[in-house]
């Protein structure tokens, strides 16, 4: 507020001066345009497709050399037109005029943003009543037509008939000091020669009006259209810079009314997804319909094939159909509550979205109630698989353990093994994610462990329960640090699916040099280094003496070519020796 009541006081203070510096504006305008169009008149583009005449383009003959000076002077001037039309159209004369007059005209007067646009409007319709509209406008805070009066609301738009083009060929002519040279041409103008002669006659002409003194003077009469009304707009300003003043009142009101009703906002998130919740324990409890039967299941609770933070996994089996199928059974450590229940839905209905050769196969979920009081746990049923990457890679009791590439000796057959079945697994990881991005959905914990490998050495990406949608995606911190892009760190800006080409990146570094990336991060605290070098804004760097792959740049495209360089999405591995 006290900023626009400073402006209110320096422009009734300095309304003189402001005017006459956009008049100078305009004057500087004439200046440039007038010498564009000389330069224009004298180019050789110009006069080489001004002097080319064909037979039908020149006058009759006339036994008078006057009249057949007139009559080409008209056919000079048609082709002039058009040729200037052409060079305002496509050099955009009249638009850079009219920018570089209202970029003035806002620099001078700091108006607000809406104001300017209508300025610029009245400025290049150069329409009085329109003029008188916009004040009004201003005055009174209402809607009306600024660029007509009522009167002419419902005739047609005219074509614009103050072209560049008929201020200049209204001055030309052939003046009096070529007179010697233009009459002997006109009384030998024969049909057999007219070309010829018409080609002398315009560069003539052509002369004439680059030396007229009245260009200059009709250039100012084409700029000053688009300015005439300055005067009367430099007038408003007072009551522009009140309207900013009513407007900026306005917007401090709200923002009070804002301050005092924000402080209710969590607390009604807080009771929408509390009641979230309750539907969708009512939903489970009630509606839902299982799956499976416990009885359909077999598997031991002193067996576990892993365990996380939120639930264990037990192998078992499936009765369904008569057959017995090995599956894995997650079940959640925490019984089913308002505050869980929404995101496991979530999860099971992702999963039943998704069908490819690379992602888990889902079944289907059930229910296990036990314990005095009852409670009631989630269970969600996948298909087996017998190892994952991190195993393969990291540990040594992998039933698929496979050589390091890094380990090897170049050349050697060992060396191509290794690598063969590196790639071998990299491109199906890839096709996985590349089906997950394909449905607009990122992963968001890619790690080795989440990668499971089938006894066919068939890889199957697992635990997509922070799996999201991108535009439901708010910044939150989910995954594992160490596999974190940087934007995913901060959690000040919503990310995308490159969050996930980040995390690929990590994991295919790992299983080139069978090192974990903690192991990299010199004792300290992953979580505290990796911030620290968020903070520095630099992404995490990683390498060994010996290094055969680097991480480096960002392409668009997924290939393999001869086993050497990967390139998927976002990030290129190239084999470096």
């Amino acid at each position: 507020m006290a900023q626009v009541e400073v402006r209110i006081e320096k422009l009734e203070k300095e309304s003189r001066l402001i005017i006459g510096r956009l008049h100078e504006e305009v004057d500087m305008e004439i200046d440039r345009l007038y010498n564009k169009v000389v330069d224009y008149l004298n180019s050789t583009d110009l006069k080489s497709s001004m002097t080319v005449w064909l037979d039908d383009q020149c006058p009759k003959p006339d036994r008078k050399w006057k009249h057949l000076k007139c009559a080409a002077e008209n056919s000079i001037v048609e082709k002039l037109r058009v040729k200037l039309n052409e060079w305002e159209k496509s050099s955009a004369i009249k638009l850079k005029i009219q920018k570089q007059i209202i970029n003035k005209f806002s620099e001078e007067v700091e108006l607000m943003e809406t104001h300017m646009k209508k300025i610029g409007a009245m400025l290049a319709c150069g329409d009085s009543t329109a003029v008188v509209n916009l004040h009004r406008s201003f005055k009174h805070d209402s809607p009306v037509n600024l660029r007509s009066s009522p009167q002419s609301s419902t005739s047609k738009p005219q074509k614009d008939k103050n072209k560049l083009s008929d201020f200049v060929c209204g001055i030309g002519g052939f003046d009096k000091t070529v007179k010697k040279e233009i009459k002997p041409i006109f009384n030998k103008y024969k049909k057999e020669t007219r070309t010829h002669l018409m080609f002398k006659a315009t560069d003539i002409y052509l002369r004439c009006l680059i030396k007229n003194p009245q260009l200059k003077e009709t250039v100012g009469k084409y700029i000053k259209r688009f300015s005439k009304d300055i005067n009367k707009i430099a007038k408003m300003i007072p009551d522009l810079i009140a309207m900013d003043k009513r407007l900026m009142s306005s917007l401090e009101s709200e923002v009070m009314e804002t301050k005092e009703t924000i402080h209710v906002i969590p607390e009604n998130l807080r009771r929408c997804l509390v009641l979230q919740g309750e539907l969708d324990l009512f939903y489970v409890y009630e509606m839902w319909q299982l799956d499976y039967r416990l009885r359909d299941l077999e598997w031991n609770e002193k067996r576990k094939l892993g365990t996380g933070s939120f639930a264990n996994v037990y192998p078992g089996h499936l009765n369904s159909n008569g057959e017995k199928v090995e599956v894995a059974i997650k079940m959640f450590k925490d019984p089913l509550q308002t505050n869980n229940i929404s995101e496991l839905l979530l999860e099971d209905e992702t999963l039943r979205e998704l069908e490819h050769d690379n992602i888990i196969k889902y079944y289907g979920a059930t229910i296990l109630q036990k314990g005095s009081p009852q409670k009631t746990f989630w269970i969600m049923i996948m298909a087996s698989c017998i190892t994952n990457l991190k195993e393969i890679y990291l540990d040594k009791k992998s039933p698929l353990k496979e050589d390091i590439p890094c380990k090897q000796t170049k050349g050697t057959m060992e060396y191509e093994k290794a690598k063969t079945a590196m790639v071998h697994y990299v491109v199906q990881l890839c096709e996985g994610v590349s089906y997950l991005h394909g449905k607009k959905l990122v992963h968001r914990d890619l790690k080795l462990e989440n990668i499971l490998v089938t006894k066919n050495k068939e890889i199957k990406l697992t635990d997509v329960g922070l799996t999201k949608p991108e535009e439901d995606i708010s910044g939150t911190f989910v995954g594992s640090p160490v596999y974190m892009a940087p934007e995913v760190h901060e959690q000040k800006s919503i990310y995308n699916r490159k969050a996930d080409i980040y995390s690929l990146a990590m994991v295919l570094w790992e299983m080139w040099y069978g090192k974990s990336i903690n192991d990299e991060l010199d004792g300290k605290s992953s979580f505290e280094r990796l911030k620290f070098l968020v903070k520095q804004n630099s992404r995490l760097h990683i390498s060994l003496n010996h290094s055969h792959v680097m991480c480096s740049g960002r392409s668009h495209s997924i290939s393999i070519v001869k086993n050497k360089v990967i390139l998927y999405k976002d990030y290129l591995f190239v084999n470096q020796t």
